[in-house]
Parts: C-alpha cells; sequence; structure tokens
C-alpha cells in the first residue's frame, strides 16, 4: 500500500469532495483503504425531546420569528411552554391586572426552565414567589415591586432558587430587616438593585457584603436608611468587579466616595445627590480609567479647580456620557479641559449649571464633533451666540435642549427654530412641550433608532421630568 494514491470520499448533502492522501499513509499499517459516507438525515426524524432541547438554547422572540414559522411540526414544539425563559408582568398588555393569579401560577408552574421574572403589584405577591420556588430552580433574574414579604416567603425564594445573580426590589413595604435576612445567602449575585426599601439597613447589607463579593451592577437608590458603615463594606468587597455603581443616598460621605474612586473597572457611575464628596475625594476619580457614563447631581463641595483637573485628566479620556445637574463647581475652565480631554463625548447634559457662559459653551461646540444630545436646560448664563449655525458645526447633533434658558436671545433662538426644520436638529425650549416633539422628530429614523432614542430619552417611562428623572433614564437605559 505504500506506493498507492488512495481516495477518501466524503459526502456531504448531494456534493462530493476527493481528498488525496500521501503515499505513505498507510505504511506499516494493517488498516484496509475504506471510503467514509456521511447520510444526510432530516432533523425532523429527530424525537420531540430533542427537537425541544435544540430549541430551548433560543429566546422567546428567536423562536418566535426563526423557528415557528418553519413548519406545523417546528410550530407545535416551539409553543411548549417548557421554552419560555422569561414572565413579565408589568404594564402594558402584561399588566397583573389582565391575569389572574392563578393563572400567573399555572403559567410559573409550565415554565420549569424560566430564568427572568418580573412582577410590578400587591396582588397574591407571597404565593406567587413560593410557586415561583418550587418550580424554577434555574432562576437567574428577579425583578419586584410589591408589598412587604415574609420571612418564610423569602427563605424559600433564597433556598430553592440558588442560581439568582440579578436581584431588584422596589418599594418592598416594611422596616423589618430580619425578614430579607436570608438574602445573604445568595451567593452568586452580579446584579443588585435596592429602591424605596426602608428595611435595607446597614445590619442587612454588612451581612450581604460577607458572600456578595462579585458584583457587577450596584444601584441603591432612596434608602432612608443606609450609611457609610455598609455601604463601604459592600463596596470594597466587590471593588475588582464592579462596573456600574448608582447611588441616590443622602447620608453617605467620603469614606464610602473613596471606595467608588478604588473601583478601577467601573464603566458606569451615578452619584445623586453629590453634595457630601471633598476635593480630596474627588480627586482620586481620575483614577477610573475605564469610565464612559458619569452622572453628578449638586456637585456643590468641590471647588472648580480640582474639577477641572479631574475632567482633564488622560485617564477619563473615555467619557462618552456626562450629566452635570446642579453643580455648581462647573465653570467654563471646566467645561473646556473636558471637551478638550474626552473627544468622543456623544451625551453632555449641564442642567442648571449657572456658571457657564457663551464663552465655555464655543468650546463644547469647538471640540464635541460627536455629540448627539446636549441639555442646556435652565442655564442662566448663556445668550446663545454659539449656537448659530451649530446643526453645520455639530452635524451630529439630534437633539438640543433650551428650556427655561430666560438670557437666550430671541433673535438668536428664532433662527434656530427656523433652521431645525431644515435639518435633522430637534429643539425644545419648553419641558411641556418635550415629548410631543421628541416623538413626531423620531419619524425620520428608522425603527430601530426610534426605539433606541426612546429608551435613552425615557418617552417610554417618564412624562414630564425633573432634572434627575430624565438624566436618570437616560444613563441607566443608555445604549450609547
Amino acid at each position: 500500500m505504500g506506493n498507492t494514491t488512495s481516495q477518501l470520499t466524503r459526502i456531504v448533502g448531494d456534493k462530493a469532495a476527493d481528498f488525496t492522501l500521501p503515499p505513505d499513509f498507510f505504511e506499516g499499517a494493517c488498516y484496509p483503504q475504506c471510503s467514509v459516507q456521511i447520510i444526510e438525515i432530516s432533523i425532523n426524524s429527530l424525537p420531540v425531546e430533542i427537537l425541544l432541547y435544540i430549541f430551548s438554547h433560543f429566546t422567546v422572540p428567536e423562536i418566535s420569528r426563526y423557528i415557528l414559522p418553519v413548519c406545523t411540526k417546528w410550530y407545535n414544539v416551539g409553543s411548549d411552554k417548557s421554552l419560555w425563559k422569561s414572565l413579565k408582568f408589568g404594564s402594558g398588555w402584561a399588566a397583573t391586572k389582565n391575569f389572574s393569579a392563578s393563572t400567573i401560577r399555572r403559567l410559573i408552574q409550565q415554565s420549569p426552565n424560566l430564568k427572568t421574572f418580573e412582577y410590578h403589584s400587591n396582588n397574591y405577591i407571597a404565593r406567587i414567589i413560593q410557586t415561583l420556588a418550587k418550580y424554577c430552580p434555574q432562576l437567574q433574574t428577579l425583578e419586584i415591586q410589591s408589598k412587604a414579604l415574609t420571612y418564610r416567603t423569602v427563605e424559600s425564594l433564597v433556598i430553592n432558587c440558588p442560581l439568582i445573580t440579578q436581584l431588584s426590589l422596589y418599594r418592598i413595604e416594611g422596616n423589618d430587616y430580619t425578614k430579607y435576612m436570608p438574602l445573604a445567602n445568595l451567593k452568586n449575585l452580579r446584579a443588585l438593585e435596592f429602591s424605596g426599601c426602608d428595611w435595607a439597613v446597614d445590619e442587612l447589607m454588612l451581612a450581604m457584603a460577607k458572600n456578595c463579593t462579585k458584583l457587577q451592577y450596584l444601584n441603591l437608590q432612596s434608602l432612608s436608611f443606609l450609611s457609610d458603615k455598609s455601604l463601604s463594606v459592600l463596596l470594597s468587597n466587590s471593588k475588582g468587579t464592579l462596573k456600574t455603581i448608582m447611588l441616590c443616598l443622602w447620608e453617605i460621605t467620603d469614606k464610602s466616595f473613596e471606595q467608588v474612586a478604588e473601583c478601577t473597572n467601573l464603566e458606569r457611575l451615578t452619584i445623586v445627590p453629590a453634595v457630601n464628596i471633598s476635593n480630596s475625594c474627588f480627586l482620586k476619580f481620575q483614577n477610573l480609567k475605564r469610565l464612559e457614563t458619569l452622572t453628578l447631581s449638586r456637585l456643590w463641595s468641590v471647588s472648580p479647580s480640582v474639577c477641572s483637573a479631574v475632567f482633564g485628566h488622560p485617564n477619563l479620556k473615555n467619557l462618552r456620557d456626562v450629566d452635570l445637574v446642579f453643580a455648581d463647581a462647573v465653570d467654563n475652565t471646566v467645561i473646556k479641559s473636558l471637551v478638550q480631554n474626552a473627544l468622543n463625548l456623544s451625551v453632555l447634559s449641564l442642567e442648571r449649571c449657572t456658571l457657564i457662559t457663551d464663552d465655555g459653551m464655543y468650546s463644547v461646540v469647538a471640540w464635541c464633533k460627536k455629540l448627539v444630545y446636549l441639555n442646556l436646560e435652565g442655564m442662566q448664563g448663556i445668550h446663545g451666540t454659539f449656537l448659530l449655525g451649530i446643526d453645520s458645526t455639530l452635524p451630529l447633533l439630534r437633539v438640543l435642549r433650551v428650556d427655561h434658558c430666560y438670557m437666550l436671545e430671541p433673535a438668536i433662538l428664532k433662527k434656530i427654530l427656523v433652521r431645525k426644520k431644515k435639518s435633522k436638529l430637534s429643539v425644545f425650549t419648553e419641558v411641556s412641550h418635550v415629548y410631543n416633539e421628541m416623538e413626531s422628530s423620531l419619524m425620520r429614523y428608522p425603527a430601530t433608532h426610534q426605539a433606541r432614542f426612546q429608551v435613552n430619552f425615557g418617552l417610554l417611562n417618564v412624562k414630564n421630568p425633573g432634572p434627575f428623572e430624565l438624566s436618570s433614564y437616560v444613563f441607566r437605559k443608555s445604549i450609547w
């Protein structure tokens, strides 16, 4: 066989491919020459159980789009409720008022592979959570907005659903933190969100900090009884993994903010309000090399020189979204340092930053060529000369807000409003008209862009936004 050229034929579908083996391939071997054929088998001949297993790797939208239309068999198999990986009962068609508790529980029972569950209602929450714990051991994401839970309900959930990685609890009533102590045993948590929960006190958070050492997302808002005592420990234990931090807490001080500055992998940071940050602590924020999104409100205790040094540091050149609200420390020098350093800025909000004048805004127009959204609401130091021809100097700009800028010259504003009809720029001059104009301007974009704008600017969630609501939705849901 040593001098024989062997042919190996592989049949794939209706095509054949020949491979020539080297002459000495079979030298010294006792194997006979052979040809291998792979026979094509129809996937529809597979048992239903195997098809279910294959389909389980697709999301529900993917099943609806790519699997159900193929044939009758795939439609029947793809409609199996065991393939459902998420159930969300919130607003709209899926509002809890449209489903009885027995219906919701039955849907849970028929979804053993459920990984995401959202429930926003006070009705029968204990029974629903117990059903969830009993039938859905693979649960990974849980979001609840309801009344108080019992210790037994929480314990059952934690014991039977140990794979939970994302936990969001909104406005859960009560102030007895002992009912929620079992949450400290969720060792796989990667995302934690508590909002308006008075029971989220230091004792509970200290217990959670012991096991929650790999958090990537932390969102704590309106927690009246949370202080540096627990927050600093929680941040310290996860400082190597945290990528998003959102804090809306009045009582925290530099002790916690210094831990925030040590989260070197941080990409998004929101501090509302930031009244208690000192100069020395704020200087440490320049170590956040990966920071892309920054929201600061009421930055009152930091000097403009320190702000300028931080925003002008090369480590913060990756900033894309910056939202500064009621920031008395932000003046022209700070803005110049920011825009000359962060050349990729696409979203800039300077709402009610009264120390900024036209001189500072000229630097924004000169350097921020990638700007898409610019919010100047309530800025009383600008007259608007920098706005002339802004649709051509900033070609990517799509949204300009000049609400309540009472020093803005009417003639300049009139020119802008006339020019916007010939461009893609949307200009808003009053808060009450923002959403009507925004929705009409969205018609110029494809459906995907419409959804993007709706998510980013809160059109689906917020009506008549205040200074914090809009920025919260812009940066929480941002996908720029």
